[in-house]
């Protein structure tokens, strides 16, 4: 083996190596791979300690494949991280206003996640994203906000559908405050 191959492999090693007690990033891209296998925070515990951190950095990497970045996002709904929200609020600071692509997916998944993570604290966040103009975007932020409890979250959830025209968004809507009112 040359010096040029042998030097080259020691980089790769030691760019590979992950921080200690902490899983590679490799090893938390291959858990976001199969699309098929549902999430589960057991799941992404298996994977070690530091977990949470190496998702928000995926979640926030602009050179990451978008459907990693995307999965990076909603599997940040099983984070107990308290610098997940501000991750979360940071994709939607970025993307929330996104129609089409990857950027409109990333929002739902962010308006998901943050429903989970942050709870009431997020109900104002999540109560502009009913208006949102994409409707799965919009059955994303009703059905976050069916799980807090709050009084506000039905009223809010009547006069958005009240307004809805569109029937997908509006079979969400209505099941979302069967959710909430329970």
């Amino acid at each position: 083996m040359n010096r040029v191959n042998l030097s080259f492999a020691i980089l790769s090693l030691l760019v590979s190596v992950p921080a200690l007690g902490q899983p590679s990033r490799q090893a938390v891209l291959d858990a976001l791979r199969g699309y098929e296998i549902p999430m589960t925070r057991e799941r992404l515990e298996s994977l070690g300690a530091g977990w949470e951190q190496v998702l928000e950095q995926l979640a926030q990497d602009p050179s990451l494949v978008p459907l990693y970045r995307i999965r990076a996002v909603g599997a940040l709904a099983f984070s107990k991280s308290p610098t997940t929200p501000a991750v979360l609020r940071a994709v939607l600071a970025r993307h929330g206003k996104a129609e089409r692509g990857p950027a409109a997916i990333e929002a739902k998944a962010a308006v998901s996640a943050l429903g989970l993570v942050e709870g009431a604290n997020a109900l104002d966040l999540l109560a502009g994203f009913l208006d949102h103009p994409v409707p799965d975007t919009r059955i994303a932020a009703a059905q976050a906000l069916s799980a807090i409890a709050s009084p506000k979250v039905p009223a809010l959830l009547r006069k958005r559908l009240a307004v809805e025209v569109e029937p997908v968004a509006k079979a969400g809507l209505e099941q979302a405050l069967q959710t909430a009112t329970r």
